[in-house]
């Protein structure tokens, strides 16, 4: 049989896909809420299996067909695959932000390495003035 797409619990679950999308990239400054979140995420991927279980003994009460088979076919395709998903948005955004940072303290690196020399420099051509007088 065929997805309903219009039953109630399928739209609140991609609304909920989409809204953890929308969180994902609005708080990305955010560290310790993204790391809190995405551990969230990975521990409901975790939970599909015992979740698919419970969904398919209980599916007459939301549900208007049994869906969550024994394989878990449709819960990985609407549940897992999203959050999956989201959570490599996320990934990708540390490692941009990583780099980032990495790229700043370099240049200020070099910054103060160049300031260092500047100051060496003259002191090297005084003491060589010295010696040539």
């Amino acid at each position: 049989a065929a997805v309903d797409w219009s039953e109630t619990w399928i739209v609140c679950l991609l609304t909920f896909h989409v809204t953890a999308l929308v969180l994902a990239v609005v708080t990305r400054n955010s560290s310790t809420f993204q790391m809190l979140f995405f551990c969230a995420l990975m521990g409901a991927v975790y939970m599909a299996e015992p979740l698919n279980k419970f969904l398919g003994e209980h599916h007459q009460s939301f549900a208007s067909q049994n869906y969550f088979d024994k394989h878990g076919i449709f819960m990985s395709t609407v549940w897992s695959t999203p959050m999956l998903l989201v959570g490599c948005v996320m990934l990708i955004q540390s490692l941009y932000s990583a780099s980032t940072l990495l790229i700043k303290v370099k240049r200020a690196e070099l910054v103060q390495r160049a300031k260092e020399q500047a100051k060496q420099e003259p002191a090297q051509n005084s003491t060589e003035n010295k010696k040539t007088n």
